[in-house]
């Protein structure tokens, strides 16, 4: 289930998070320009902050999904197993060896949204700040 979600939204996630960072690198530059507590700022500012908690969101629910998975399988082994019977212990076994591969979501099979790749957007981001800054210099 979890890859035929991905392959269905990764385009969809990977052109939102290319725009996002590209407007959150010009937004910086701009916001940086401008004198402070003016209309123009704040309005700038918020939209600054409605995009990085857009890409936040997918970043930590994607973080979430992967530990959510990863941390499947020690439950199941906190199970009492006594009490199953022979079929679903089997299931449960099986289950274990699927976690195995942890579910993991993407961006455009570039990307893995977690909260590592919001921290690398943030640094990026800054970069090209720095490079917009010194270019105008």
């Amino acid at each position: 289930m979890a890859d035929k979600i991905n392959s269905i939204f990764t385009s969809v996630i990977f052109l939102q998070y290319s725009a996002s960072s590209i407007i959150i690198c010009t937004s910086i530059y701009l916001i940086s320009q401008m004198p402070l507590f003016t209309v123009e700022f704040a309005a700038l500012a918020m939209y600054l902050i409605c995009m990085l908690i857009q890409i936040f969101l997918l970043c930590i629910t994607g973080n979430e999904a992967t530990l959510e998975c990863s941390s499947l399988a020690s439950e199941i082994y906190k199970t009492n197993w006594l009490v199953l019977s022979k079929r679903t212990k089997s299931y449960l076994i099986l289950m274990m060896i699927r976690t195995r591969k942890p579910i993991v979501f993407t961006s455009g099979h570039i990307i893995t949204l977690s909260l590592d790749s919001f921290k690398s957007l943030l640094k990026m981001s800054y970069s090209a700040y720095n490079l917009l800054q010194q270019s105008a210099n």
